[in-house]
């Protein structure tokens, strides 16, 4: 008979893979983070070698580790499949989505009526997430996340990638004869604080400008925020087009200088990839796979 190491050690380590964190991972099993550690330990020790490469600040799964996810991950998501085939899918009615606030306020929201409109029979449920990781613990079907596609031990299908663009309210520039560079210098630039937000340094440089003479800036930590800020006319912003996008179709908001920044990061569907079989996440990704298609916004290659 073959033997295998504890189940919860293996299954310990798919969920620290799929996290990224040990701290994660103990809220997504609701053990002490110490407990992780241990687990992944007595893991380590049963086969003989170490899975994850540990430094002071933060761990990272090393080679050998990479070569046995997909083997955990397929094992436990064959088992989850197998367990839903003989109960059914869970909720085939409900559909848990989980989406960063930025994209469900800009852009999502006014859309869910379309959605609803094609497919009554799924009622969406909308949890909005500031998190770049996507677990399972509070009973999400899906992601939707803003970045790159790496989700260890997740499926995930790309959307599109995003642009970048400087815009502010209609009335903050109102005189087209009057140097757009001279005029900037002047108003408040609203910069976000994520690490994928484009730098207002890097865009002033890559237009021949000197930072130094921008000098007044309002960094702000959330991307809508940043959005309902151009709209109120106090200051002007990089925002991705993706959220920007209605605003402009309506007027709201205008583009003073008529420049873009394509950027590396864009959207994407992320969850165990048993669950892209279930019909009810097929239908949202049909759904929004077209939807994002037919945008002003939408981007298929990289730049």
């Amino acid at each position: 008979m073959i033997k295998f190491p504890p189940l919860n050690t293996l299954r310990c380590f798919w969920i620290v893979c799929q996290t990224g964190s040990f701290k994660a991972a103990s809220e997504e099993l609701h053990i002490t983070q110490a407990a992780v550690s241990q687990q992944i330990r007595q893991l380590e020790d049963w086969l003989g070698f170490q899975l994850f490469d540990r430094t002071h600040r933060q761990i990272q799964l090393n080679s050998t580790g990479k070569e046995l996810l997909p083997f955990v991950q397929h094992g436990f998501e064959q088992l989850a499949e197998g367990l839903q085939r003989i109960s059914g899918v869970p909720a085939p009615n409900v559909l848990r989505l989980s989406v960063l606030p930025s994209f469900a306020s800009a852009w999502l929201l006014p859309r869910v009526p379309e959605f609803q409109d094609e497919h009554p029979d799924i009622n969406l449920q909308i949890d909005m997430d500031r998190s770049q990781s996507f677990t399972t613990r509070s009973g999400n079907d899906l992601g939707i996340r803003y970045g790159i596609a790496d989700y260890p031990g997740l499926h995930t299908d790309w959307l599109s990638y995003d642009s970048v663009l400087l815009v502010c309210h209609p009335l903050l520039y109102q005189d087209d004869s009057e140097d757009v560079w001279s005029w900037l210098r002047h108003q408040y630039l609203l910069a976000g604080q994520d690490p994928m937000d484009y730098r207002w340094d890097d865009f002033l440089q890559e237009n021949g400008q000197d930072p130094a003479l921008y000098r007044r800036r309002l960094h702000v930590s959330d991307t809508w925020a940043l959005t309902e800020m151009a709209l109120a006319g106090q200051g002007v912003a990089l925002v991705r087009r993706s959220i920007c996008s209605d605003a402009l179709e309506k007027g709201q908001l205008i583009r003073p200088l008529d420049l873009s920044h394509d950027s590396e990061y864009g959207y994407l569907l992320v969850a165990p990839e048993h669950h892209f079989r279930w019909p009810k996440v097929q239908a949202f990704q049909t759904w929004i796979t077209h939807a994002i298609q037919q945008t002003a916004w939408y981007r298929a290659d990289p730049p």
